[in-house]
């Protein structure tokens, strides 16, 4: 059993290194890649630009040219063109229009090399996001993210206030990313919060807190979370987390003597700081 474990731990830690390694390779290289890619890009339209410029110079003259010529002429429709008609003038505006368009073919393949560029590193980080959350689901770590209709979660109502209490799920919209909760103890006080604004209390996130982390905890007799430091995780091996004891130290929360004292919290409701 314990060679099973070492060799998870040990492919999990190749996983996650892969992971890593590659996400390293992707931030050094695709961002020069990407950024020669729009230099181009960036440099045929000043090109195309300029060609423009120079096909409406090339026509104001012809125009005009043409137009004086034609009114020293009385002739018929036929008579009037070959009276007007500059060929070189014309070869030279088809030439000028010639390269303007294939500046705009050039920048065009750019941009869709750019883009199967970034189809092909997106595929790459799927599979290789695939592979990384399929190692966390066997050894336990994967966290889905969202909550469902009924999970308890931790809520902060104004983010102005940073205070969060505790509230319940009563619907999660997948499609703008907000939760419909309402008050723990009065469900008639209910909130339409962004993900931001709602930490899910699972099972597995407090259980990695460890002696002298700081968090947040609900204080004994309210519903409201106050920062904290661990003094004491439950034994492992024990009780499940909904009925497992944390003890911590709240801040400022000395009695008169200076002492502050050990409190008793259902790890369920102790956050990890860096988590909220």
């Amino acid at each position: 059993r314990i060679q099973i474990q070492t060799a998870m731990a040990h492919r999990f830690t190749e996983d996650g290194t892969r992971l890593e390694d590659f996400i390293e390779v992707a931030q050094s290289t695709l961002p020069l890649e990407l950024e020669r890619g729009m230099g181009l890009i960036r440099d045929l339209d000043q090109t195309v630009e300029q060609k423009l410029v120079e096909i409406s110079a090339l026509e104001r003259k012809y125009y005009d040219y043409t137009t004086g010529k034609l009114l020293h002429r009385v002739s018929n429709g036929g008579e009037a063109r070959a009276a007007v008609e500059e060929p070189e003038a014309l070869a030279k505006l088809e030439e000028k229009r010639k390269e303007a368009l294939g500046c705009t073919r050039e920048k065009r393949l750019i941009a869709m090399q750019t883009c199967d560029l970034l189809d092909s590193f997106i595929s790459r980080l799927d599979e290789q996001l695939g592979a990384f959350e399929e190692q966390l689901r066997q050894s336990g770590e994967f966290d889905v993210g969202t909550a469902a209709k009924g999970d308890e979660v931790a809520m902060m109502v104004d983010p102005l206030e940073d205070q969060w209490i505790l509230g319940k799920v009563l619907d999660y919209r997948a499609e703008t990313g907000f939760y419909h909760v309402c008050d723990i103890e009065d469900k008639e006080k209910r909130f339409m919060l962004s993900e931001a604004q709602v930490h899910v209390l699972r099972q597995g996130v407090s259980e990695r807190l460890q002696k002298g982390d700081d968090a947040l905890a609900v204080y004994p007799d309210t519903t409201s979370f106050y920062p904290c430091v661990v003094a004491a995780m439950p034994r492992r091996g024990g009780q499940s987390t909904t009925n497992s004891i944390c003890s911590v130290h709240f801040h400022d929360d000395a009695d008169e003597t200076g002492v502050t004292p050990l409190r008793q919290v259902p790890l369920q409701y102790v956050i990890p700081l860096a988590n909220s």
